[in-house]
Protein backbone atom coordinates (compact mmCIF):
# COMPACT_ATOMS: atom_id res chain seq x y z
CA UNK A 1 0.00 0.00 0.00
CA UNK A 2 1.51 3.75 -0.60
CA UNK A 3 0.46 6.58 1.28
CA UNK A 4 0.15 10.58 0.94
CA UNK A 5 2.74 12.31 3.01
CA UNK A 6 -0.15 12.83 5.27
CA UNK A 7 -0.40 9.06 5.92
CA UNK A 8 -3.66 8.13 4.41
CA UNK A 9 -3.54 5.65 2.10
CA UNK A 10 -4.15 6.14 -2.13
CA UNK A 11 -7.12 5.00 -3.73
CA UNK A 12 -7.04 1.83 -6.03
CA UNK A 13 -3.00 1.30 -5.27
CA UNK A 14 -2.04 -1.99 -3.99
CA UNK A 15 -1.34 -3.16 -0.84
CA UNK A 16 2.13 -4.85 -0.18
CA UNK A 17 1.46 -8.57 -1.41
CA UNK A 18 -0.10 -10.69 1.46
CA UNK A 19 0.62 -14.05 2.28
CA UNK A 20 -2.43 -16.45 2.67
CA UNK A 21 -4.52 -15.47 5.65
CA UNK A 22 -5.12 -18.33 8.11
CA UNK A 23 -8.84 -19.76 8.84
CA UNK A 24 -9.72 -16.95 11.89
CA UNK A 25 -7.08 -15.26 11.23
CA UNK A 26 -9.04 -11.99 10.74
CA UNK A 27 -11.08 -11.92 13.24
CA UNK A 28 -8.51 -12.89 15.83
CA UNK A 29 -6.05 -9.80 15.42
CA UNK A 30 -9.40 -7.67 15.15
CA UNK A 31 -11.27 -8.56 18.86
CA UNK A 32 -7.70 -8.85 20.29
CA UNK A 33 -6.57 -5.39 19.20
CA UNK A 34 -10.00 -4.61 20.07
CA UNK A 35 -9.63 -6.12 23.55
CA UNK A 36 -5.70 -4.57 23.72
CA UNK A 37 -7.97 -0.80 23.47
CA UNK A 38 -10.47 -1.58 26.21
CA UNK A 39 -7.51 -2.91 28.28
CA UNK A 40 -5.18 0.10 27.71
CA UNK A 41 -7.79 2.83 27.89
CA UNK A 42 -10.27 1.89 30.63
CA UNK A 43 -10.48 2.65 33.96
CA UNK A 44 -10.55 0.10 36.38
CA UNK A 45 -9.08 -1.80 39.17
CA UNK A 46 -6.66 -3.11 36.04
CA UNK A 47 -6.02 0.67 35.65
CA UNK A 48 -4.95 1.15 39.18
CA UNK A 49 -2.36 -1.33 38.64
CA UNK A 50 -0.43 1.53 36.49
CA UNK A 51 -1.39 4.34 38.78
CA UNK A 52 1.95 6.23 39.49
CA UNK A 53 3.36 5.96 36.03
CA UNK A 54 3.77 8.60 34.01
CA UNK A 55 5.26 9.61 30.54
CA UNK A 56 8.52 11.27 31.11
CA UNK A 57 10.73 8.42 31.29
CA UNK A 58 12.50 9.61 27.53
CA UNK A 59 12.33 7.31 24.82
CA UNK A 60 10.34 6.97 21.53
CA UNK A 61 6.85 6.43 21.67
CA UNK A 62 4.67 3.99 19.62
CA UNK A 63 2.66 7.05 17.55
CA UNK A 64 6.27 7.50 16.23
CA UNK A 65 6.39 5.07 14.20
CA UNK A 66 2.83 4.34 13.04
CA UNK A 67 0.95 5.78 10.03
CA UNK A 68 -0.97 9.46 10.10
CA UNK A 69 -4.36 7.83 9.32
CA UNK A 70 -5.00 6.03 12.69
CA UNK A 71 -9.08 6.24 13.38
CA UNK A 72 -8.51 4.89 17.23
CA UNK A 73 -5.60 4.39 19.03
CA UNK A 74 -4.48 3.73 22.78
CA UNK A 75 -1.31 3.59 24.09
CA UNK A 76 0.44 2.55 27.71
CA UNK A 77 3.78 4.01 29.21
CA UNK A 78 4.95 1.66 31.90
CA UNK A 79 8.25 3.77 32.66
CA UNK A 80 8.12 5.51 35.60
CA UNK A 81 10.08 7.47 37.72
CA UNK A 82 11.89 5.60 40.99
CA UNK A 83 9.92 6.95 43.68
CA UNK A 84 6.18 6.37 41.53
CA UNK A 85 7.76 3.36 41.26
CA UNK A 86 7.61 1.95 44.83
CA UNK A 87 4.60 3.61 45.11
CA UNK A 88 3.04 1.70 42.68
CA UNK A 89 4.50 -1.31 43.96
CA UNK A 90 2.66 -0.60 47.45
CA UNK A 91 -0.34 0.49 45.73
CA UNK A 92 -0.60 -3.32 44.10
CA UNK A 93 -0.44 -4.73 47.43
CA UNK A 94 -3.56 -3.26 48.13
CA UNK A 95 -5.25 -5.33 46.09
CA UNK A 96 -4.37 -8.99 46.61
CA UNK A 97 -5.17 -10.75 43.49
CA UNK A 98 -2.49 -8.78 41.58
CA UNK A 99 -0.32 -8.61 44.49
CA UNK A 100 0.29 -12.48 44.00
CA UNK A 101 2.02 -11.61 40.45
CA UNK A 102 4.43 -9.22 41.84
CA UNK A 103 7.54 -10.43 42.80
CA UNK A 104 9.64 -6.74 43.16
CA UNK A 105 9.38 -3.27 42.75
CA UNK A 106 10.67 -3.43 39.33
CA UNK A 107 8.55 -6.01 38.22
CA UNK A 108 5.32 -4.83 39.23
CA UNK A 109 4.50 -2.33 36.23
CA UNK A 110 5.63 -5.34 33.81
CA UNK A 111 3.67 -8.48 35.50
CA UNK A 112 0.59 -6.36 37.11
CA UNK A 113 -0.27 -4.85 33.43
CA UNK A 114 1.31 -6.93 31.03
CA UNK A 115 0.41 -10.16 32.24
CA UNK A 116 -3.07 -9.34 32.70
CA UNK A 117 -2.76 -8.07 28.86
CA UNK A 118 -1.37 -11.63 27.44
CA UNK A 119 -2.85 -13.69 30.16
CA UNK A 120 -3.36 -17.04 28.25
CA UNK A 121 -2.17 -18.54 24.93
CA UNK A 122 -2.55 -15.51 22.52
CA UNK A 123 -1.43 -16.50 19.09
CA UNK A 124 0.51 -19.37 20.59
CA UNK A 125 2.36 -17.43 22.74
CA UNK A 126 1.91 -17.53 26.36
CA UNK A 127 3.05 -14.03 28.81
CA UNK A 128 6.43 -15.92 29.44
CA UNK A 129 7.28 -16.23 25.74
CA UNK A 130 6.98 -12.41 25.80
CA UNK A 131 8.49 -11.19 29.11
CA UNK A 132 11.93 -11.70 28.12
CA UNK A 133 12.08 -9.15 25.27
CA UNK A 134 9.18 -6.93 26.38
CA UNK A 135 9.71 -3.53 26.36
CA UNK A 136 7.76 -0.69 28.51
CA UNK A 137 5.63 0.55 25.76
CA UNK A 138 2.58 -0.79 24.10
CA UNK A 139 -0.34 0.26 22.12
CA UNK A 140 -3.10 -0.49 19.92
CA UNK A 141 -4.04 1.39 16.66
CA UNK A 142 -6.77 0.80 14.41
CA UNK A 143 -7.16 2.07 10.42
CA UNK A 144 -9.27 1.77 7.80
CA UNK A 145 -9.04 -1.51 6.20
CA UNK A 146 -6.97 -2.24 3.30
CA UNK A 147 -8.64 -4.79 2.10
CA UNK A 148 -12.22 -6.51 2.22
CA UNK A 149 -10.97 -9.26 4.73
CA UNK A 150 -11.68 -7.65 7.83
CA UNK A 151 -13.42 -3.96 8.46
CA UNK A 152 -10.41 -2.38 9.57
CA UNK A 153 -6.93 -3.20 10.24
CA UNK A 154 -5.56 -3.25 13.47
CA UNK A 155 -1.72 -3.06 14.40
CA UNK A 156 -0.45 -4.25 18.28
CA UNK A 157 2.35 -2.10 19.15
CA UNK A 158 4.97 -3.25 21.37
CA UNK A 159 8.27 -1.98 22.69
CA UNK A 160 11.25 -4.53 22.17
CA UNK A 161 13.91 -4.63 24.73
CA UNK A 162 15.56 -7.84 22.11
CA UNK A 163 15.10 -7.92 18.20
CA UNK A 164 16.55 -11.72 18.30
CA UNK A 165 14.83 -13.22 21.47
CA UNK A 166 11.34 -11.18 19.54
CA UNK A 167 11.93 -12.79 16.66
CA UNK A 168 12.59 -16.31 17.75
CA UNK A 169 9.21 -16.21 19.78
CA UNK A 170 7.28 -14.47 16.83
CA UNK A 171 8.47 -16.75 14.10
CA UNK A 172 6.69 -19.86 16.40
CA UNK A 173 3.40 -17.27 16.84
CA UNK A 174 -0.36 -18.79 15.12
CA UNK A 175 -2.17 -16.58 13.15
CA UNK A 176 -0.37 -13.35 13.98
CA UNK A 177 2.11 -11.45 11.29
CA UNK A 178 5.16 -8.95 12.38
CA UNK A 179 7.67 -6.24 11.28
CA UNK A 180 9.98 -4.86 12.94
CA UNK A 181 9.37 -0.87 13.17
CA UNK A 182 12.26 1.93 13.89
CA UNK A 183 13.32 3.09 17.57
CA UNK A 184 12.79 -0.84 18.71
CA UNK A 185 9.35 -1.58 17.74
CA UNK A 186 7.52 -4.42 16.36
CA UNK A 187 4.10 -4.50 14.95
CA UNK A 188 1.84 -7.33 15.11
CA UNK A 189 -1.11 -7.43 12.98
CA UNK A 190 -2.86 -10.16 10.16
CA UNK A 191 -0.06 -10.73 8.23
CA UNK A 192 3.63 -10.21 7.88
CA UNK A 193 3.12 -8.21 4.60
CA UNK A 194 0.20 -6.16 6.46
CA UNK A 195 2.70 -5.08 9.77
CA UNK A 196 4.94 -4.22 6.58
CA UNK A 197 2.72 -2.20 5.42
CA UNK A 198 1.77 -0.19 8.06
CA UNK A 199 5.29 -0.10 9.29
CA UNK A 200 5.75 1.96 5.46
CA UNK A 201 3.30 3.87 6.25
CA UNK A 202 4.61 5.26 9.16
CA UNK A 203 7.78 6.21 7.93
CA UNK A 204 5.92 8.30 5.39
CA UNK A 205 3.50 10.07 8.05
CA UNK A 206 3.54 9.39 11.34
CA UNK A 207 0.29 9.77 13.63
CA UNK A 208 2.12 11.64 15.92
CA UNK A 209 2.48 14.76 13.44
CA UNK A 210 -0.72 14.58 12.92
CA UNK A 211 -2.42 17.78 13.75
CA UNK A 212 -5.83 17.03 15.20
CA UNK A 213 -4.27 13.81 17.53
CA UNK A 214 -1.78 16.28 18.64
CA UNK A 215 -3.66 19.28 19.60
CA UNK A 216 -5.80 16.01 21.06
CA UNK A 217 -3.78 14.90 23.19
CA UNK A 218 -2.27 18.46 24.48
CA UNK A 219 -5.74 19.41 25.42
CA UNK A 220 -5.40 17.08 28.45
CA UNK A 221 -4.18 18.45 31.50
CA UNK A 222 -1.11 16.99 33.43
CA UNK A 223 1.23 13.77 32.64
CA UNK A 224 -1.01 10.87 32.09
CA UNK A 225 -0.46 7.07 32.87
CA UNK A 226 -2.49 5.73 29.55
CA UNK A 227 -4.10 7.73 26.70
CA UNK A 228 -6.76 7.12 24.30
CA UNK A 229 -7.97 8.75 21.20
CA UNK A 230 -10.32 8.41 18.53
CA UNK A 231 -11.89 10.20 15.45
CA UNK A 232 -15.49 9.59 15.87
CA UNK A 233 -17.10 10.61 12.87
CA UNK A 234 -14.08 7.96 10.73
CA UNK A 235 -15.44 5.58 13.05
CA UNK A 236 -19.22 6.21 12.08
CA UNK A 237 -18.13 6.29 8.24
CA UNK A 238 -16.27 2.75 8.81
CA UNK A 239 -19.37 1.53 10.34
CA UNK A 240 -22.02 2.68 8.28
CA UNK A 241 -19.39 1.71 4.93
CA UNK A 242 -19.22 -2.37 5.89
CA UNK A 243 -23.13 -2.44 7.81
CA UNK A 244 -24.60 -4.50 4.41
CA UNK A 245 -22.13 -7.48 5.93
CA UNK A 246 -22.29 -6.75 9.10
CA UNK A 247 -24.95 -7.42 11.67
CA UNK A 248 -22.96 -6.02 14.47
CA UNK A 249 -21.83 -2.77 12.83
CA UNK A 250 -25.32 -2.32 11.27
CA UNK A 251 -26.60 -2.23 14.35
CA UNK A 252 -24.43 0.49 15.67
CA UNK A 253 -24.67 2.48 12.76
CA UNK A 254 -28.63 2.48 12.93
CA UNK A 255 -28.12 3.26 16.75
CA UNK A 256 -25.79 6.42 16.02
CA UNK A 257 -27.10 7.30 12.85
CA UNK A 258 -25.13 10.73 11.79
CA UNK A 259 -25.17 11.95 15.68
CA UNK A 260 -21.56 10.48 15.98
CA UNK A 261 -19.03 12.89 15.00
CA UNK A 262 -15.80 14.87 16.08
CA UNK A 263 -12.79 13.23 18.12
CA UNK A 264 -12.41 12.21 21.65
CA UNK A 265 -9.36 12.08 23.26
CA UNK A 266 -8.61 10.16 27.24
CA UNK A 267 -6.54 10.45 29.71
CA UNK A 268 -5.28 8.27 33.43
CA UNK A 269 -3.59 10.43 35.47
CA UNK A 270 -2.16 9.14 38.82
CA UNK A 271 -2.21 11.22 42.36
CA UNK A 272 -0.97 9.73 45.53
CA UNK A 273 -4.77 8.82 46.75
CA UNK A 274 -6.63 8.62 43.27
CA UNK A 275 -6.93 7.97 39.94
CA UNK A 276 -8.47 10.66 37.10
CA UNK A 277 -9.71 9.34 33.69
CA UNK A 278 -9.89 12.77 31.75
CA UNK A 279 -11.98 12.91 28.76
CA UNK A 280 -12.27 15.81 25.98
CA UNK A 281 -14.51 15.79 23.12
CA UNK A 282 -14.06 17.90 20.30
CA UNK A 283 -16.62 18.97 17.50
CA UNK A 284 -19.01 16.05 18.72
CA UNK A 285 -22.26 18.55 18.51
CA UNK A 286 -25.40 17.71 19.48
CA UNK A 287 -24.16 14.69 21.05
CA UNK A 288 -22.60 16.67 23.95
CA UNK A 289 -24.17 19.87 23.13
CA UNK A 290 -27.88 18.63 25.24
CA UNK A 291 -25.82 18.17 28.31
CA UNK A 292 -26.46 21.51 29.61
CA UNK A 293 -24.22 23.84 30.81
CA UNK A 294 -25.99 24.63 34.25
CA UNK A 295 -24.74 24.22 37.60
CA UNK A 296 -25.41 20.79 38.77
CA UNK A 297 -23.54 20.53 41.78
CA UNK A 298 -25.70 23.26 43.37
CA UNK A 299 -28.20 20.68 44.34
CA UNK A 300 -26.26 18.15 45.85
CA UNK A 301 -24.11 20.63 48.15
CA UNK A 302 -27.20 20.38 50.94
CA UNK A 303 -27.87 16.90 50.38
CA UNK A 304 -26.86 14.65 53.28
CA UNK A 305 -23.48 14.30 53.86
CA UNK A 306 -23.93 10.58 54.68
CA UNK A 307 -25.34 10.48 51.06
CA UNK A 308 -23.60 7.15 50.01
CA UNK A 309 -24.59 8.16 46.11
CA UNK A 310 -26.13 10.71 44.36
CA UNK A 311 -26.12 12.36 41.04
CA UNK A 312 -27.26 15.45 39.21
CA UNK A 313 -27.96 16.78 35.93
CA UNK A 314 -28.39 20.43 34.31
CA UNK A 315 -31.27 20.12 31.41
CA UNK A 316 -32.31 16.80 32.13
CA UNK A 317 -35.71 17.67 31.12
CA UNK A 318 -34.53 19.07 27.48
CA UNK A 319 -32.65 15.85 27.21
CA UNK A 320 -35.19 13.38 27.95
CA UNK A 321 -37.66 15.35 26.12
CA UNK A 322 -35.96 15.42 22.59
CA UNK A 323 -34.75 11.67 23.04
CA UNK A 324 -38.59 10.71 24.07
CA UNK A 325 -39.86 12.33 20.62
CA UNK A 326 -36.70 10.56 18.64
CA UNK A 327 -37.81 7.20 20.07
CA UNK A 328 -41.50 7.97 19.62
CA UNK A 329 -40.51 8.89 15.76
CA UNK A 330 -38.62 5.70 14.95
CA UNK A 331 -41.27 3.34 16.62
CA UNK A 332 -40.51 -0.05 17.64
CA UNK A 333 -41.09 -1.78 21.19
CA UNK A 334 -39.17 0.49 23.35
CA UNK A 335 -41.88 3.54 21.59
CA UNK A 336 -45.18 1.54 22.47
CA UNK A 337 -43.82 0.89 26.19
CA UNK A 338 -43.09 5.07 26.34
CA UNK A 339 -46.90 5.04 25.55
CA UNK A 340 -48.40 3.15 27.79
CA UNK A 341 -46.89 5.86 30.38
CA UNK A 342 -49.81 7.97 29.52
CA UNK A 343 -52.21 5.09 31.19
CA UNK A 344 -51.06 6.09 34.57
CA UNK A 345 -52.29 10.01 33.65
CA UNK A 346 -48.47 11.06 32.54
CA UNK A 347 -48.95 14.10 29.76
CA UNK A 348 -45.46 12.87 27.74
CA UNK A 349 -43.64 14.09 26.44
CA UNK A 350 -44.60 17.51 27.88
CA UNK A 351 -44.36 16.05 31.49
CA UNK A 352 -41.37 15.57 31.62
CA UNK A 353 -39.89 19.12 30.87
CA UNK A 354 -42.46 20.01 33.75
CA UNK A 355 -41.70 17.12 36.92
CA UNK A 356 -37.70 17.29 36.00
CA UNK A 357 -37.43 21.00 35.49
CA UNK A 358 -34.01 22.92 34.85
CA UNK A 359 -31.97 21.17 37.28
CA UNK A 360 -32.41 17.52 38.69
CA UNK A 361 -30.73 15.45 41.74
CA UNK A 362 -30.98 12.20 43.12
CA UNK A 363 -29.65 11.32 46.50
CA UNK A 364 -29.16 7.69 48.11
CA UNK A 365 -28.72 7.13 51.57
CA UNK A 366 -27.81 4.01 53.50
CA UNK A 367 -26.03 1.16 51.34
CA UNK A 368 -27.45 -1.92 53.14
CA UNK A 369 -31.37 -0.53 53.45
CA UNK A 370 -31.51 2.11 50.48
CA UNK A 371 -33.41 5.49 50.64
CA UNK A 372 -34.35 7.29 47.33
CA UNK A 373 -34.72 11.05 47.33
CA UNK A 374 -35.35 13.57 44.51
CA UNK A 375 -34.80 17.16 44.14
CA UNK A 376 -35.97 19.39 41.22
CA UNK A 377 -35.75 23.18 40.29
CA UNK A 378 -38.90 24.04 38.39
CA UNK A 379 -40.65 27.28 36.98
CA UNK A 380 -44.10 26.35 38.36
CA UNK A 381 -43.65 23.94 41.64
CA UNK A 382 -47.16 23.68 41.91
CA UNK A 383 -47.88 22.36 38.05
CA UNK A 384 -44.75 20.32 38.46
CA UNK A 385 -46.42 18.88 41.70
CA UNK A 386 -49.72 18.26 39.70
CA UNK A 387 -47.87 16.46 37.06
CA UNK A 388 -45.56 14.31 39.47
CA UNK A 389 -49.17 12.92 41.67
CA UNK A 390 -50.10 10.02 39.11
CA UNK A 391 -46.63 8.65 40.29
CA UNK A 392 -46.75 8.69 43.64
CA UNK A 393 -50.41 7.83 43.40
CA UNK A 394 -49.22 4.68 41.82
CA UNK A 395 -46.38 4.31 44.01
CA UNK A 396 -48.19 4.90 47.24
CA UNK A 397 -48.06 7.42 50.07
CA UNK A 398 -46.20 4.62 52.24
CA UNK A 399 -43.90 4.25 49.34
CA UNK A 400 -42.86 7.11 48.09
CA UNK A 401 -43.98 11.11 48.43
CA UNK A 402 -43.72 14.47 47.15
CA UNK A 403 -44.17 17.96 48.08
CA UNK A 404 -43.38 21.27 46.55
CA UNK A 405 -40.70 24.01 47.75
CA UNK A 406 -40.32 27.55 46.54
CA UNK A 407 -38.28 26.53 43.77
CA UNK A 408 -38.99 23.36 42.82
CA UNK A 409 -39.73 19.86 44.31
CA UNK A 410 -38.71 17.36 46.90
CA UNK A 411 -40.02 13.80 46.68
CA UNK A 412 -38.36 10.46 48.82
CA UNK A 413 -39.17 7.08 49.51
CA UNK A 414 -38.56 7.47 53.51
CA UNK A 415 -39.91 11.11 55.81
CA UNK A 416 -36.90 11.51 56.93
CA UNK A 417 -34.93 12.07 53.65
CA UNK A 418 -37.48 14.06 52.69
CA UNK A 419 -37.41 16.09 55.43
CA UNK A 420 -33.68 16.78 54.82
CA UNK A 421 -33.84 17.58 50.96
CA UNK A 422 -36.79 19.74 52.20
CA UNK A 423 -34.92 21.53 54.44
CA UNK A 424 -31.37 21.71 52.77
CA UNK A 425 -29.27 21.43 55.48
CA UNK A 426 -26.71 18.54 54.99
CA UNK A 427 -23.22 19.28 53.87
CA UNK A 428 -22.34 16.51 51.36
CA UNK A 429 -20.63 18.83 49.07
CA UNK A 430 -17.96 19.57 51.97
CA UNK A 431 -17.66 16.18 52.86
CA UNK A 432 -13.90 15.03 52.27
CA UNK A 433 -15.01 11.44 50.08
CA UNK A 434 -16.92 14.16 47.96
CA UNK A 435 -14.60 16.88 47.42
CA UNK A 436 -12.00 14.54 46.71
CA UNK A 437 -13.31 12.72 43.46
CA UNK A 438 -15.60 15.23 42.49
CA UNK A 439 -13.51 17.31 40.34
CA UNK A 440 -15.68 19.74 39.15
CA UNK A 441 -19.22 20.35 41.19
CA UNK A 442 -20.21 23.34 38.96
CA UNK A 443 -20.54 21.01 35.97
CA UNK A 444 -23.68 20.16 33.84
CA UNK A 445 -23.78 17.03 35.11
CA UNK A 446 -22.26 15.30 38.70
CA UNK A 447 -22.37 12.05 40.22
CA UNK A 448 -20.72 10.40 43.31
CA UNK A 449 -20.47 7.42 44.78
CA UNK A 450 -19.03 6.06 48.44
CA UNK A 451 -17.76 2.41 47.17
CA UNK A 452 -16.51 2.26 50.78
CA UNK A 453 -19.96 2.21 52.11
CA UNK A 454 -21.65 -0.39 49.46
CA UNK A 455 -18.15 -2.72 49.41
CA UNK A 456 -18.04 -2.76 53.50
CA UNK A 457 -22.18 -3.59 53.45
CA UNK A 458 -21.12 -6.89 51.40
CA UNK A 459 -17.89 -8.26 53.29
CA UNK A 460 -18.80 -11.52 52.61
CA UNK A 461 -18.32 -11.13 48.55
CA UNK A 462 -15.54 -13.59 47.21
CA UNK A 463 -13.97 -10.65 45.90
CA UNK A 464 -14.03 -8.44 48.76
CA UNK A 465 -10.78 -8.90 49.70
CA UNK A 466 -9.62 -6.78 46.62
CA UNK A 467 -12.25 -4.44 46.40
CA UNK A 468 -11.82 -3.02 50.08
CA UNK A 469 -9.08 -1.22 49.08
CA UNK A 470 -11.66 1.34 46.84
CA UNK A 471 -12.88 4.43 48.57
CA UNK A 472 -15.14 6.64 46.28
CA UNK A 473 -16.08 7.32 42.72
CA UNK A 474 -17.03 10.87 41.63
CA UNK A 475 -17.90 12.33 37.90
CA UNK A 476 -18.43 15.77 36.63
CA UNK A 477 -19.10 16.53 32.78
CA UNK A 478 -19.44 19.93 30.94
CA UNK A 479 -21.87 20.30 27.90
CA UNK A 480 -21.45 21.77 24.76
CA UNK A 481 -20.03 21.18 21.58
CA UNK A 482 -16.53 20.93 23.09
CA UNK A 483 -17.63 18.99 26.07
CA UNK A 484 -15.22 17.64 28.97
CA UNK A 485 -15.63 15.13 31.61
CA UNK A 486 -13.58 13.97 35.05
CA UNK A 487 -13.85 10.38 36.55
CA UNK A 488 -12.32 9.41 39.23
CA UNK A 489 -11.26 7.08 41.63
CA UNK A 490 -10.07 7.19 45.05
CA UNK A 491 -8.52 4.57 47.38
CA UNK A 492 -8.48 4.13 50.95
Amino acid sequence: MTFTPDGVPVEGTPAAEPAPAKSGVSKKIVAFGIAGVVALGALGVGAAYAAYSVFGGGGAQPEEVLPGNAIAFSKLDLDPSADQKLALYRLTKKFPTVSDKVKSEESSIQDAIFGSIFEGDNFGLTYDDIKPWLGKRAAVAVFPASSTDAPVDVAVVLAVTDRDKAKAALDGAEDVGYAFAEKDFVILSETDAMAKSIVDGGRKATLADAKDFGTDVDSLDGDQVSVAWADLGKVRELAEKNSASDADLRAFSDAVGKNLQGRIVLGLHAESDYLELQGNAVGTGDATAKLGTGNAGELLAAAPAGAVAAASVSGLGDVLTEAYNQVSANGGDFADTLGELDGVGLDLPGDLKTILGSETAVVVTDAEEPNVGVVTRNEDPQKSLDAVSPLVDLAGPDAFRAERTDRGLVAATAPDLLAALRDGKGNLAGSDKFTQVVADPGAAVVAYVDLAAFIDANRDDPDYADMKALKAAGLSVRGGDDASFRLRLSFR
